[in-house]
């Protein structure tokens, strides 16, 4: 193998991971090594590395390659840097708004790969990297589990938030998964483990846990009920898949933050300005949706203010003043054809809601705020993707329109392949939209979202 160990990040009975570095791609990775004598593990585990290497997702520690040296698997990641969430949990108390950012991006990566078949099967804190940004990377996806239920493996941290089908009977799906979560949830919310990890001898007679919101005064009492039904014993008690969680999730959490403005001792724009943060932390996770604040860095503005010296501007150009004018002591480059769509829209705003409207041309930096966007690949076939993209308008009180979302395909270079624009027409306060779409792309080809721009109303439809 062409790396060299640089640094030993972990060393189990089965298993080690360490960070290396590729001799002659000046590449950085992580390797994790499985040693086996079990055939039947092996098969499994390789069979494993095969659906990774379809598993796509800014939340998910990447696969670059996989190896097989006799008796030893070796899994080659990309090099993901981060601090693990099982330290920081040690360190700090989550806000109510950083717990809620976690388990939304801890959703979307399972979504996906529950899509995809696979079940993450030992889902901890310890395999939760959060990087400096405060979004999420999960590692070790699906061999863990693998090596728990042959009995290969023992981390009492892990068992700690391994569902109870998984330790006394070795059998794992997606429910898994949600029990996982729960578990995982509760930590976050009252800064304690849901097992004790000096009692992990009495894993298999799980203790009732009590509420969330009984441990700490700050967890609003709808969480306990959320907790509860991820951490039922009986998988067929849970959540039935991760999409229905984060439904009810978002509807508690926005019914609790109405209750809570319309109470006027604790209203505040403080709450919601937190609420927005969260939101934003949340869709901020991809990497090519932070670097766009770095391309799309205009402010946008109330419609219903004139944007005379834009007009002015147009007007400018229309008379062939092409090359620069002025206005006032300043010199303003002519009008770029970005700058005329926008107009366009606020035209069109104007004619269809009227000029007194309430009523804001959201950029793609303040849209993080109101809307989640995700792209989950449905299935590749040859050539053909077939892949979603959904829309979740975040924001119960006020709706979304003229939603445009830009789709870029990237070779494995992350050279751009192609573009397409989707738009979503509208958004009720809350409301939700898919559009599916099928492309011919290379093999290894990757597709990355982000939200252009959309209407902002001050009430829904």
């Amino acid at each position: 193998m062409n790396y060299t160990v640089t640094e030993v990040l972990e060393e189990e009975r089965t298993w080690s991971i360490y960070r290396a570095h590729h001799r002659y791609l000046n590449r950085k990775v992580q390797v994790v090594v499985v040693q086996s004598p079990n055939k039947e593990v092996s098969n499994r585990l390789k069979e494993v590395a095969a659906r990774l290497f379809k598993l796509q997702h800014p939340y998910i520690a990447t696969l670059l390659d996989f190896v097989e040296i006799g008796n030893i698997l070796y899994f080659i990641y990309q090099d993901v840097e981060g601090q693990p969430l099982a330290s920081l949990l040690k360190s700090k108390v989550f806000s109510l708004q950083e717990v809620q950012t976690i388990v939304l991006q801890l959703l979307h990566a399972l979504s996906h790969a529950h899509q995809l078949g696979l079940v993450h099967g030992a889902l901890s804190p310890e395999y939760i990297l959060l990087d400096r940004w405060g979004n999420i990377k999960i590692l070790h996806f699906g061999y863990i589990a693998r090596l728990l239920q042959a009995g290969e493996a023992r981390h009492p941290e892990i068992y700690a938030y391994v569902a109870p089908e998984l330790v006394q009977h070795n059998v794992a799906d997606k429910r898994s998964d949600i029990y996982s979560l729960g578990a995982i949830l509760y930590h976050l919310l009252t800064s304690k483990a849901p097992v004790d990890e000096e009692r992990l001898d009495i894993l298999k007679l799980r203790q009732t846990l009590p509420p969330p919101s009984s441990v700490s005064a700050r967890v609003p009492g709808f969480f306990d009920a959320i907790v509860q039904k991820c951490m039922a014993e009986n998988p067929a008690l849970r959540y039935s898949g991760v999409e229905e969680l984060e439904d009810e999730l978002i509807k508690e959490w926005n019914l609790w933050l109405r209750a809570e403005s319309n109470d006027e001792e604790s209203h505040s724009k403080s709450l919601l300005i937190g609420f927005w943060t969260l939101v934003a932390l949340a869709v901020a996770a991809s990497a090519w949706v932070i670097v766009q604040e770095l391309f799309f860095g205009e402010i946008s503005r109330p419609l219903e203010e004139a944007t005379l010296q834009e007009r002015n501007e147009v007007k400018a150009v229309d008379e062939g003043n092409a090359d620069t004018k002025e206005i006032g002591d300043q010199t303003e480059k002519p009008i770029t054809a970005a700058k005329e769509e926008e107009l366009q829209l606020t035209d069109k705003i104007e004619e269809e809601f009227g000029k007194e409207s309430n009523t804001t041309l959201l950029n793609a930096t303040q849209l993080q705020a109101h809307l989640l966007v995700d792209n989950l690949v449905i299935s590749r076939q040859g050539g053909l993707v077939e892949h979603k993209i959904k829309a979740v308008n975040l924001n119960t009180l006020q709706a979304l329109s003229d939603i445009e979302v830009e789709v870029r395909y990237l070779d494995n270079t992350g050279e751009v392949i192609d573009a397409v624009k989707v738009v979503f027409e509208e958004l009720p306060p809350g409301g939700k939209a898919e559009q599916l779409i099928s492309r011919e792309l290379p093999q290894e080809a990757k597709v990355e979202v982000r939200a252009v721009k959309a209407i902002l109303h001050a009430k829904g439809f």
